[in-house]
């Protein structure tokens, strides 16, 4: 490590964090998932400027039966919002905040990854 650069980074206030910057990753693949997703069932909306928490609703058009997330996967969506909205405008979230992210992303991508290869199984 370049222990300069190191303490240039942890004095200057405008430098993310690793876990802000993992959790812009996060709020960033869990957006494009939702709207791939709408897209994928053909659902329309208002392009990438589509706030996230009008996309969280679009996904009640879904048929239950036809959508990889649940009711309480849905929670847990409208549960980052605020989340989402902090990270965006720049603000520190709590290490609580972070893990509710890293909760949500596990659940729309760890376990919907392995209901959908169980599916291609079954069929």
């Amino acid at each position: 490590m370049n222990l300069f650069l190191d303490e240039l980074l942890s004095k200057h206030p405008l430098t993310p964090t690793t876990r802000e910057h993992n959790a812009y990753t996060l709020i960033f693949e869990i957006e494009n998932y939702v709207r791939g997703l709408l897209l994928g069932h053909g659902i329309k909306f208002y392009g990438d400027k589509t706030p996230l928490h009008i996309l969280i609703t679009l996904l009640d058009k879904i048929p239950s039966q036809r959508s990889p997330i649940s009711q309480e996967d849905k929670l847990k969506l409208n549960r980052i919002i605020d989340v989402r909205n902090k990270i965006c405008h720049m603000k520190t979230i709590s290490e609580r905040e972070y893990d509710l992210l890293v909760e949500c992303w596990t659940a729309l991508f760890v376990k919907n990854s392995a209901s959908f290869k169980v599916n291609l199984l079954l069929n």
